[in-house]
């Protein structure tokens, strides 16, 4: 059982390598979290008999040591290790939450940055004039590439402090 059980922490430790998301991170975690500790309580059975001194559970020879069980009493030594465990997951995740949340930082950080699309936008706005056209606009095809704003609404070009054009039909 204890093979089966090391080798079930460590595709669950691949699985976690290999997650993207941060859902998946915690979620993989959590199940390692439980794996690891089933282990821990694998390992610490087979070193306990009935009535054999093993430093956890035992409480008389007529009694069978029960480690790992709800009603038993963890040994100094298992919080400690479980403790580090747990600093060093949790250090681990942190570690892989900043670089998720770079990631998606970076992704949108260069979508921001792309060329305006004037084929989507319906309005342009001159910076230079704080003031805003239809596409169709002739004017709007004046407007210098440097001064070029674009708008989705006129709700949005408004409230960038920019006015609506005179000129007809713009």
């Amino acid at each position: 059982r204890v093979a089966t059980q090391r080798r079930s922490v460590g595709r669950v430790r691949a699985l976690l390598a290999e997650a993207t998301t941060i859902g998946e991170i915690v979620q993989i975690e959590g199940e390692l979290a439980r794996r690891e500790a089933d282990l821990e309580s694998l390992e610490a059975q087979r070193n306990c008999a009935k009535g054999k001194p093993c430093g956890n559970s035992c409480i008389a020879a007529s009694k069978t040591c029960r480690i790992g069980t709800p009603s038993s009493t963890p040994t100094t030594s298992t919080p400690r290790r479980t403790a580090a465990r747990l600093r060093a997951d949790s250090v681990a995740a942190s570690e892989r939450t900043r670089a998720a949340l770079a990631a998606v930082k970076n992704s949108v950080d260069s979508a921001l940055v792309q060329e305006p699309d004037l084929t989507l936008s319906p309005f342009v706005g001159d910076a230079s004039r704080k003031m805003f056209f239809k596409r169709s606009c002739a004017a709007a095809s004046r407007v210098k590439e440097d001064d070029l704003v674009v708008f989705m609404t006129t709700a949005a070009a408004t409230s960038a402090g920019y006015a609506r054009s005179g000129a007809p039909g713009c």
